[in-house]
């Protein structure tokens, strides 16, 4: 009703229509929504908050003496279909800028970095992490992987997926040294299936040898070639892991050849 007698006063004829504020507000009285009451001046902008999280969208907006239905004063909201999404909200590792800070993520300062993953440094830049070194963050960070399975990561030929060798290091991570026992080492096997004769490939494996010897340990690969004859069957080549004194505990590894 005020807005609409401030209407017509402007429109009618003979209504003095000059400056007058009755309450002292500083507010002329045509732009006033009460100009009996100094606590209350010009109609305010109010901001669409669609979403209903109380932050308005700044490209919707209307003057009004009283709140709109679903308008609010803010006007900070950046995605005002989401509610999850305002400037009281917290930034999460979700590829969003959930507090309307303009950084989204890793690159805001304020982000949980617990709703990201545990990466783990990759010293040696094999691809397998060391356990006792991570990092939570929303993305990989340089010199590091998701990978934890690494138990020496500043010798990038030891890893889970390398051959374990007669060195007497664990070089495949599985806790066993020099063991060769291993699905991965059975998996490695060189020999081709024959195309012509259909001949399955032959695979290595590492045997133990019923005397008291062990690989040297300055041995990093297998040495030795023998072949020999039962009857006018040959039998699979072996090949023998350089062995030590007898005095040496343990067991010798030798790799053969097998159907």
């Amino acid at each position: 009703m005020i807005l609409l007698a401030l209407a017509c006063a402007k429109e009618t004829p003979g209504i003095d229509t000059s400056f007058q504020d009755a309450d002292e507000d500083g507010v002329e009285w045509l732009d006033d929504c009460d100009d009996y009451d100094a606590e209350v001046g010009a109609p305010l902008t109010w901001y669409a908050d669609t979403d209903g999280d109380g932050f308005g969208n700044l490209a919707t907006a209307t003057d009004a003496c009283e709140q709109p239905n679903a308008f609010v004063l803010d006007d900070t909201d950046c995605d005002d279909g989401n509610g999850a999404v305002n400037p009281a909200a917290t930034e999460v590792c979700n590829g969003f800028d959930d507090d309307c800070d303009g950084a989204l993520d890793g690159d805001d300062d304020d982000v949980d970095l617990s709703t990201g993953r545990a990466y783990y440094a990759d010293a040696d830049s094999d691809g397998y992490g060391d356990p006792e070194d991570s990092v939570e963050s929303c993305s990989i960070p340089n010199g590091y992987t998701p990978d934890d399975s690494d138990c020496d990561d500043a010798e990038a030929a030891i890893n889970p997926d390398a051959p374990d060798l007669c060195n007497e290091v664990d070089d495949d991570c599985d806790g066993a040294v020099d063991d060769c026992n291993g699905e991965s080492d059975e998996a490695s096997a060189t020999d081709a299936t024959d195309a012509t004769t259909s001949t399955p490939a032959t695979r290595r494996r590492c045997r133990p040898l019923a005397s008291g010897l062990r690989c040297s340990s300055s041995a990093s690969e297998p040495s030795g070639l023998s072949q020999h004859h039962t009857g006018s069957t040959l039998k699979a080549p072996i090949r023998r892991c350089p062995m030590t004194t007898a005095a040496t505990t343990g067991l010798d590894l030798r790799l053969g050849l097998s159907d």
